[in-house]
């Protein structure tokens, strides 16, 4: 038994360090010191929360100076395809033009008054493609258009 008391006494003295260190936490914890290290954090996250509205601001504008540009840029664009389509119509009825404009991004425009102009655009494009393939088939492998590089 007194084996029993003498490691009951050892682990109350262990025990009670760590109360005490844990007192001593706490204590500093509500000091006045740790609060004034403290206050600087929160000013900075204040100050990191300011920044973020004001970058959300910023991108906000910038986004909506982007949409102007580029809704100015398709209208313009749209402006100049329909003087196109003009010209071309003085010379074509229907027509179907297939390409790509400056930076590689396609471009199909089909100008047809009826379903039958429609029709017929469709059909004349199905033979120049038959056409195509046949040159390439009877080409060997040169360039069926005859272009030399």
């Amino acid at each position: 038994m007194a084996d029993t008391n003498k490691e009951a006494a050892k682990q109350k003295n262990k025990k009670q360090p760590r109360k005490k260190a844990v007192s001593a936490v706490a204590t500093q914890i509500g000091s006045p010191s740790t609060s004034t290290t403290q206050v600087p954090a929160l000013s900075a996250s204040l100050i990191a929360e300011a920044e973020q509205r004001r970058l959300q601001e910023m991108l906000m504008l910038a986004n909506i100076e982007y949409n102007k540009i580029k809704n100015k840029i398709v209208r313009e664009k749209r402006r100049e395809i329909e003087s196109l389509d003009g010209q071309i119509k003085e010379f074509l009825g229907s027509y179907m033009l297939i390409g790509y404009d400056l930076n590689n991004n396609p471009v199909e425009i089909v100008s047809a008054n009826s379903a039958a102009e429609n029709d017929a655009l469709l059909e004349r494009f199905r033979r120049v493609m038959f056409k195509i393939n046949q040159n390439i088939s009877n080409s060997n492998g040169d360039d069926p258009f005859g272009n030399s590089n």
